[in-house]
C-alpha cells in the first residue's frame, strides 16, 4: 500500500468493522512529495471499480478485458489496490493502460474459489483517462478497485514492454504445432498456446502437470480442435497418454486408448484415420497396437476394433487410397524382439467394421 505522509509525520490503518485483528507494518521505501499526485478530496484512496455493485460494469467473465476511468492524467502511474472476489475457479489478472490491448504473460494478481488476495499494481494511465484489467481465460470473478495515489509521468520510466523476467516453475516446451501463422499449440510441462507465432505463450491450466515423454505429438484437426500424444520407453517398460482440446486450448481432457501417434491419415475433410499403440501399468513392456477414426474433423473419436495381431505390437505409420481402404506399417513382438510388416485395412461401413488383409 502507499499513503501521503501526514502533517503529524503519520500514516493509518483503518480496520474493516468485521473482526480484530494484529498488524505488521514495514516500511519499504518513499516518494518524493513532487513525484506524485494525490487523489482529489482528502487524498485517501478512490474507489473506481465494485462489480458487485455495478461500478465499472457486471461481474468479469472469463478472458474479459475490463476498463475503467482513473484519478490522473493521461501518463501518469495510477497506482492502485486490485481485489478480485467471488471466483468461480482459479484464475489471474493483470492491470495495464488502456493502450495494451494485448496481455503477454503476466499477471499481478492470482485467485481461486473463497479467496480474497489483494495486491498492488501499477499501469500507465491512456489518453482516454484509463486503465484495463485483464481477466485470464479460467473463471468468473468480480474485481474490486480502489486507486491510492498517481506517479507523476516525469517522475517514472515505464519498462519498454511488459514481460515476464522470473518463472521458477521452468516452462517447457517440446513439441510445438502452429495452425496457422499466429496461432501455435505447444506441450511439454503442461499445454501452452500462442496467438502471435510464438512469441508469447499462454499457460492453459487445465492438466497440472504433464510427465515428460519420449515421443509426443500434437495435431490439429481446426485452429480450435486438437489432439496430443505422448509415449515414453525406458529399456523393456513402455507408457503413454493422450489429451484433447475443443475450445482452442483452454482445457485439455485426457481421451481414448490410442497413447502414442505414428501415423495419421485424412481420406476425406473430416475423416482420419490414427494409428499407434497402447500399453497399460501391468505390463508396461508390452504394448498393443491400435487404430482410431473421427468423422467430424477430430472432434470425437472411436476404436476402430482390429482382429488381434500375432503377439504384442504397434503400427508405426499409415497411408489411405481412399476413405475405405488405408495401408499401415505393423510391428510385432516386445522391445528388442520386433518384425515389421505391412498391413491393409478395409471397411465398407465407415469404420464400425474392419477387414485386415495380412500381405
Amino acid at each position: 500500500a502507499l499513503a501521503e505522509i501526514g502533517a503529524d509525520g503519520e500514516v493509518c490503518f483503518h480496520n474493516s468493522e468485521h473482526a480484530e485483528v494484529d498488524l505488521v507494518a514495514d516500511r519499504i521505501a518513499r516518494l518524493a512529495a513532487e513525484s506524485f499526485r494525490p487523489n482529489p478530496g482528502d487524498g485517501g484512496p478512490v474507489r473506481v471499480a465494485d462489480t458487485r455493485e455495478g461500478l465499472a460494469g457486471d461481474r468479469l467473465v472469463p478472458g474479459e478485458r475490463r476498463c475503467f476511468g482513473v484519478p490522473g492524467v493521461p501518463g501518469d502511474v495510477v497506482v492502485v489496490n486490485l481485489t478480485p472476489v467471488g471466483a468461480s475457479g482459479a484464475g489471474h489478472g493483470a492491470l495495464t493502460s488502456s493502450e495494451v490491448v494485448e496481455l503477454p504473460a503476466v499477471s499481478n494478481v492470482n485467485f481461486s474459489v473463497g479467496s480474497v488476495d489483494p495486491n498492488v499494481a501499477l499501469a500507465e494511465i491512456g489518453a482516454d483517462g484509463e486503465v484495463c484489467f485483464h481477466n485470464s481465460e479460467h473463471a468468473e470473478v468480480d474485481l474490486v478497485a480502489d486507486v491510492l495515489l498517481t506517479i507523476r509521468a516525469d517522475a517514472f520510466t515505464s519498462a519498454p514492454y511488459l514481460s515476464r523476467l522470473v518463472d521458477t516453475r521452468n516452462e517447457r516446451r517440446d513439441v510445438v504445432e502452429c495452425v496457422t501463422a499466429t496461432r501455435c499449440y505447444a506441450a511439454g510441462d503442461q499445454f501452452y498456446r500462442s496467438d502471435d507465432g510464438g512469441v508469447i505463450w499462454r499457460l492453459s491450466e487445465s492438466v497440472a502437470y504433464l510427465d515428460r515423454y519420449d515421443d509426443d505429438a500434437i495435431h490439429c484437426f481446426d485452429t480450435d480442435v486438437c489432439r496430443y500424444f505422448g509415449y515414453w520407453y525406458y529399456g523393456r517398460q513402455s507408457a503413454g497418454t493422450s489429451y484433447m482440446t475443443l475450445d482452442g486450448g483452454l482445457n485439455w481432457r485426457r481421451v481414448g486408448s490410442l497413447e502414442w501417434l505414428a501415423g495419421l491419415a485424412c481420406p476425406e475433410a473430416d475423416t482420419c484415420i490414427a494409428v499407434g499403440s497402447y500399453s497399460n501399468l501391468i505390463t508396461l513392456n508390452i504394448t498393443f497396437r491400435s487404430a482410431a477414426v473421427t468423422d467430424d474433423g477430430g472432434r470425437t473419436w472411436r476404436n476402430i476394433s482390429l482382429p488381434p495381431a500375432s503377439g504384442p505390437g504397434r503400427l508405426t505409420g499409415i497411408t489411405c487410397s481412399s476413405a475405405t481402404r488405408c495401408e499401415a506399417v505393423s510391428v510385432v513382438g516386445t522391445v528388442g524382439n520386433e518384425v515389421t510388416t505391412q498391413i491393409v485395412f478395409e471397411s465398407t461401413d465407415g469404420w464400425d467394421t474392419v477387414t485386415v488383409i495380412d500381405p
